[in-house]
C-alpha cells in the first residue's frame, strides 16, 4: 500500500510496480533545477522586450508590461476621505476610506447591482446610473457638506488600454457588460462627465486594476512592499519598476527615461497570466498541461496561469486521474461519468485534500465521494493526496521563480509581496510553500508574503490618496 510521507512536500512510498508507475506519472509535474533556471531566463527576456521602445519587440513579448502611471506609494502623510469605485461583473462597489494620523484607516462600503437594461444600454446610461448611486452614497456618508472636492480611485475590471493615469480606451467587453457604444471610449471621462452632470464634488484621479490595488493595499500595511500578486481564478503580477529602466517611457509620455533618477519608480502591470503565449515556456509543460490547454475554451492563451491558477489547478488533477485510471492504477480502472466530465474536480478540492494528513483523509474521502466512483481503495486516497500536493508544490515553485525575477528588478534588500485571491487565501499550504521557494530563489533579499485584502476597493482609494498628495505637492511647489 503506498503511503504518503510529508516534509515540505509529500512523497509516495514505492512498494510495487504499480506504485512506481503512479509516481513516475505524477512526478512529471516537478520542474527540474534546469527548467526553473530557464523559466527565469525566459521571463527576464520577455520583460525586457515588453519594456522596449521598439514596437516590434513589444509585439513579440507575451507580457503586456503596461505602465500604470502610478508613480508612488503611501508614505503616511495622506489625510482625509478618499473614495473608491470598483466596477466589475454585474455589480459595483463604492467605498469611503478615511486616513487619519498614525496611518489609521477607517472605511465604509456599499454594493450595488447594475440593472440589466443598464448593462446592455449605452455607456452614458450606465455611468449616469453609477453617478446617481455615488450621489446617494456621499449624502449618506455626509461627504457632500464640505466644499472640498473628494479624490476617487476607479478600479475598472475589464480590458482597458491605459493612456495616462486618468484615461484609457475600452478594448473589449464581455457577456456581463455589453453596452452598445463602449468600445473605444474612455471610461474615466464617462465617469467624470456623469459625476459633473450630478454636480458632485468628486475628482477621478486614477484608473487601475485589482493587481495595482493589491500592491497599494500592501504598501499601506508594509512600507517595503514592491510587488502585487493576484492568485485566484486567474493570476497577475505588478511591481515597482525604475522609470530609467523603461525605454518605452519616451513614446508613452514624451519624456526620456534618462531624465529620471534611480529612486523614481512607476508601477508596471505585467499581465503575466499570458506569459508563454508565444511558446517560450513549452519546455515546462507536461502532457497534461497540453491536454488541458487543447480542451480549454481559450486554447493557446493564458499559458502561464494555466499551470497553477484556480481556474485550472483542479482540472489538471482530473485529467491526470483519468490517465491513471485508464492505465488501471487507480479506482479499479473504472472512471465514473463524473470523473470524465471537465470541471468535476474543482480547485477547491485541491485545497480540501491538502487539509488532510496520513491519519485523517476525511476531506479526500468527501471529494472523491462526489465523483461517484464505483471502486475506491485505501491506496487511491493516498494517491489523490499525493497528486494534490504535487500540483500545489509545482504551483508554488513556478510562482516563486517568477516572483524572484521581479524581486531582482525592485532591487531592495527587503521586499514585501502583497497577495490576494481565493487560491492563496483558501489553500492551507500554498502560501508557506511559495515562501519556502522564495527564500531559496532570493537568498540575498529578505522577502515576505502579506495578505492584502480588497485591493480593488481600498487599494483604489489609497491610489487616489497618493495621486492627491502628488497633486498638492506640485501645487505648493509652484507657488
Amino acid at each position: 500500500m503506498p503511503r504518503v510521507k510529508r516534509s515540505s512536500r509529500l512523497d509516495l512510498e514505492v512498494t510495487s510496480e504499480e506504485d512506481w508507475r503512479i509516481k513516475s506519472i505524477i512526478t512529471k509535474f516537478f520542474p527540474t533545477h534546469k527548467q526553473i533556471c530557464e523559466l527565469k531566463d525566459r521571463l527576464r527576456e520577455e520583460i525586457e522586450k515588453g519594456l522596449s521602445d521598439d514596437p516590434e519587440q513589444r509585439k513579440a513579448s507575451s507580457l503586456q508590461m503596461a505602465v500604470t502611471f502610478v508613480r508612488g506609494l503611501l508614505n503616511g502623510s495622506e489625510r482625509g476621505n478618499f473614495l473608491a469605485l470598483d466596477l466589475g461583473g454585474t455589480n459595483f462597489r463604492i467605498l469611503d476610506v478615511s486616513l487619519r494620523s498614525g496611518s489609521r484607516c477607517f472605511s465604509s462600503c456599499e454594493n450595488f447591482a447594475i440593472p440589466t437594461e443598464r448593462l446592455k444600454g449605452t455607456a452614458a446610461e450606465l455611468f449616469d446610473f453609477i453617478a446617481d448611486k455615488l450621489a446617494e452614497f456621499v449624502h449618506k456618508e455626509k461627504l457632500d457638506s464640505s466644499e472640498k472636492r473628494i479624490p476617487l480611485g476607479f478600479t475598472y475590471s475589464y480590458p482597458l488600454g491605459l493612456t495616462s493615469l486618468t484615461s484609457g480606451v475600452i478594448e473589449r467587453l464581455n457577456k456581463s457588460l455589453s453596452i452598445k457604444d463602449g468600445i473605444g471610449k474612455d471610461p474615466v471621462k464617462l465617469l467624470q462627465d456623469a459625476i459633473n452632470k450630478h454636480s458632485l464634488k468628486i475628482d477621478v484621479l486614477a484608473v487601475l486594476n485589482d493587481t495595482t490595488g493589491t500592491l497599494m493595499s500592501g504598501a499601506f500595511m508594509d512600507a517595503s512592499c514592491g510587488i502585487g500578486l493576484i492568485m485566484g481564478t486567474g493570476s497577475n503580477v505588478c511591481y515597482m519598476e525604475r522609470i530609467c529602466n523603461i525605454p518605452k517611457w519616451q513614446s508613452l509620455t514624451g519624456h526620456s527615461p534618462s531624465e529620471f533618477q534611480e529612486y523614481e519608480y512607476v508601477i508596471v502591470n505585467t499581465e503575466w497570466g499570458a506569459f508563454g503565449d508565444n511558446g517560450v515556456i513549452k519546455f515546462l509543460k507536461t502532457e497534461f498541461d497540453f491536454q488541458l490547454d487543447n480542451e480549454s475554451l481559450y486554447a493557446g492563451t493564458y499559458t502561464f496561469e494555466k499551470l497553477f491558477s484556480g481556474m485550472y489547478l483542479g482540472e489538471l488533477a482530473r485529467v491526470t486521474l483519468v490517465k491513471l485510471c485508464d492505465e488501471g492504477l487507480v479506482f479499479g480502472g473504472q472512471p465514473s461519468p463524473a470523473l470524465l466530465t471537465p470541471g468535476s474536480f474543482p480547485s477547491s478540492f485541491i485545497s480540501r485534500v491538502e487539509q488532510d494528513n496520513h491519519r485523517d483523509l476525511s476531506q479526500t474521502y468527501r471529494c472523491l465521494k462526489e465523483l461517484k466512483l464505483s471502486s475506491i481503495s485505501d491506496e487511491d486516497y493516498h494517491v489523490v493526496r499525493y497528486l494534490a500536493n504535487a500540483l500545489s508544490v509545482r504551483a508554488a515553485q513556478i510562482v516563486a521563480a517568477g516572483l524572484s525575477v521581479f524581486v531582482e528588478r525592485v532591487q531592495r534588500t527587503e521586499v514585501a509581496i502583497a497577495v490576494d485571491g481565493s487560491l492563496f487565501t483558501k489553500h492551507p499550504v500554498l502560501p508557506g510553500l511559495i515562501q519556502e521557494f522564495l527564500d531559496k530563489y532570493c537568498p540575498r533579499t529578505h522577502t515576505r508574503l502579506i495578505h492584502a485584502e480588497d485591493g480593488s476597493g481600498k487599494g483604489a482609494a489609497f491610489t487616489a490618496a497618493v495621486v492627491d498628495r502628488f497633486r498638492r505637492d506640485e501645487t505648493s511647489n509652484g507657488e
